[in-house]
This record gives C-alpha cells, sequence and structure tokens, in this order.
C-alpha cells in the first residue's frame, strides 16, 4: 500500500476556502461603498465629508484662479495643488469636531459645490474662456477629483489594504472592521 506525500484532497478544499474567504475580506477593505452594513447613516456622512472636503478645496481654488487670470492653466493647478494637499494632510491627522466636519462638507462637497461650479461655468463661458469653462464642468461633475491630492495622499496614508474611508472610520469612530481579520 502506498502512503501519500503532500496535502490531501480535504486540506486542498480547505485552503482554496481559506483563499477565496481572504479574498473576499480584501476586495471588501478595498472598496468602500456608501451602502456598507458597518456603519450608521450619520458615520458614513461623516466619512464621505472628511473625504470630500480637501476635493473641495482643490476644485473651488483651481476654478478661482482661473477666474483671476483664465490663461494660467498650470500655475492654477499647481498652487491649487499644493494648497489643497496641506489641508488634505492636516484634515488626515487633525481630527475636526463633528459639527465643523460636517459644515465644510456640505460647503465643499455635493450639490453646494457643483452649484458653485456651474456659476463659474456661466462666468467662464460668458467671458470666451473655454478652457476654464471645461475645467469649472470637470469640477460640477466630480471629474477632477482623480487630480486632488488628497485621492492619492489618503490611499498612501491608508493601512494596506484598506480603503481610504474605512481607515478613517476605523480611527475616528474605533471600529474594527470583520474583514480586517486574516486567516
Amino acid at each position: 500500500m502506498a502512503t501519500q506525500i503532500g496535502p490531501t484532497e480535504g486540506s486542498g478544499q480547505d485552503e482554496r476556502a481559506r483563499i477565496q474567504r481572504n479574498a473576499a475580506r480584501h476586495a471588501e477593505a478595498t472598496v468602500y461603498s456608501m451602502n456598507n452594513q458597518y456603519l450608521t447613516r450619520a458615520q458614513r456622512a461623516l466619512v464621505e465629508a472628511w473625504f470630500q472636503f480637501p476635493i473641495g478645496v482643490f476644485s473651488y481654488l483651481l476654478i478661482i484662479h482661473l477666474a483671476s487670470d483664465s490663461h494660467q492653466y498650470a500655475k492654477a493647478f499647481i498652487s491649487a495643488y499644493v494648497i489643497a494637499g496641506v489641508v488634505s494632510l492636516l484634515n488626515r491627522f487633525v481630527s475636526l469636531p463633528t459639527p465643523v466636519l460636517v459644515a465644510l462638507g456640505l460647503l465643499f462637497a455635493g450639490w453646494v459645490e457643483t452649484g458653485v461650479s456651474a456659476a463659474f461655468i456661466v462666468f467662464f463661458l460668458y467671458h470666451g474662456a473655454w478652457g476654464a469653462a471645461a475645467i469649472a464642468l470637470a469640477s460640477a461633475t466630480g471629474l477632477i477629483s482623480v487630480l486632488a491630492p488628497s485621492v492619492h495622499l489618503y490611499t498612501v496614508l491608508s493601512p494596506r489594504g484598506l480603503n481610504p474611508k474605512y481607515a478613517f472610520a476605523k480611527s475616528r469612530f474605533g471600529i474594527t472592521f470583520p474583514f480586517e481579520d486574516r486567516d
């Protein structure tokens, strides 16, 4: 009778199941959902306010700079990026009181930011600044957020394998998420 060397069939299935569980946990940890079951509605709103605030700062600074000189795209981008980067770092490491964070989130994101950007679109179109109008349109639709420094900084500064929004929620609310456990 031959002896079997190596894993048995049962242990191979156990290993596959473990890998699948860890893959599912990794996917859940890296992809944030506004409908996640781990945070209350108020907590999810605060997470969004925290995340959107520096993006709005970047957008506002960029379009306000372009309103003063609509032909200085590089200068407007660099100054907005640097200042918004500093704001992003402060926002990441300084815990603002909840009412302040909510107010900043409301002013720099959502319908308010869209309305301000739309007003700048009209302003730029009236003055024939087509490129600046396109940038304001990108701001109004949220497309400009991929250029905001906070999006990149928060990803780099978050624990490996954890979405920045979950990382903020973990530190702000003291939550340990079930997907953080690994086999």
